[in-house]
């Protein structure tokens, strides 16, 4: 099966993930609800985060959020303004809303 050539979408795509990973990076962000399965969030630019359980590879792509412990799913995103994110978190089926917190 051939691969289609990239198209001129993706190179939108990867400029505004690099804008939008420029915003989430050295940043501390909490979810305004306990109910959440991450609660506090410290993204570092070395793709690196400190969750509450510990640490863990991070990505931004495309629209979608991914951790490496949970197999790289992706939680669908959507920046709301510069200091709010809400992320859908697959399993519990909710969105929850992450609120900037202190750059790091």
């Amino acid at each position: 099966e051939q691969k289609q050539p990239e198209s001129t979408t993706n190179t939108t795509t990867s400029a505004e993930d690099k804008l939008i990973k420029e915003w989430l990076q050295e940043k501390e962000w909490k979810s305004e609800s306990e109910a959440a399965p991450i609660t506090t969030m410290k993204l570092h630019s070395d793709g690196i985060a400190d969750f509450t359980y510990g640490k863990d590879p991070w990505v931004y792509k495309n629209g979608f959020f991914a951790m490496k412990s949970l197999d790289f799913v992706k939680w669908p995103f959507k920046k709301i303004d510069e200091q709010t994110f809400t992320l859908f978190v697959e399993p519990t089926q909710k969105t929850f809303t992450y609120k900037f917190v202190k750059n790091l």
